[in-house]
This record gives structure tokens, C-alpha cells and sequence, in this order.
């Protein structure tokens, strides 16, 4: 029998769809950052170094900060993890509306 610490964390009949739903989530990351530096290094064209580094470090900062959350908040199951990908989605999602519809933002 194998050690699976998602069977202890998750209940097994949820497990399955934890694991897709992670897997998407892991696998969009990357897909997004590369895009994201791109643009960034597209609007600031004489200093693209220095976006690239500030979002790098924004990146590394911000993932700091959520592991320490979910290490604070930490009860032996995958809860707390599930409600900081949810947190952190949330202020993402009202950080892009803020900026596309907000006064300094525009719509297309």
C-alpha cells in the first residue's frame, strides 16, 4: 500500500476533483507569469529589466505570504490551503476590475 497525503487531507470521494482542480490551477500559473513579464517588458520598454525583477519579486513576495497563511491557518486538512487559493483569487478578480473599470482604467 502507497503513502497518498492527499487521501488523508482530502475525503476520498472529493479527492479526484481536488486533484484535476489543483493541477488547472498549478498549470495556469505558469502559463499566465510568462504573458504577464511579457506585457510588462512591452509597456516599459526602456526599463524592462527592472519590471521583469519587480514582478519576479512580487512573485516570490506574494507566494511568501500565502504559505505563511496557510501554515498559520493550518488544521491538518487541505481546508485552509483551499480558502487562500480562494482568497487569492478573489483579490486578484477585484484587482483586475478595479484597474479595467475603475476611474484610471479604461473599457474597451
Amino acid at each position: 500500500m502507497s503513502f497518498d497525503p492527499l487521501r488523508i487531507l482530502v475525503p476520498e470521494s472529493l479527492a479526484e476533483p481536488v486533484q484535476a482542480a489543483l493541477a488547472v490551477a498549478v498549470s495556469i500559473t505558469g502559463l499566465l507569469g510568462a504573458n504577464c513579464v511579457g506585457l510588462l517588458m512591452q509597456h516599459f520598454s526602456q526599463s524592462s529589466g527592472a519590471a521583469a525583477a519587480l514582478f519576479g519579486a512580487a512573485q516570490f513576495g506574494l507566494g511568501m505570504l500565502a504559505n505563511a497563511l496557510v501554515s498559520a491557518l493550518h488544521n491538518g486538512s487541505g481546508q485552509p490551503m483551499a480558502q487562500v487559493m480562494l482568497g487569492c483569487l478573489s483579490l486578484s478578480t477585484l484587482g483586475y476590475l478595479l484597474f479595467r473599470f475603475g476611474k484610471r482604467g479604461r473599457a474597451d
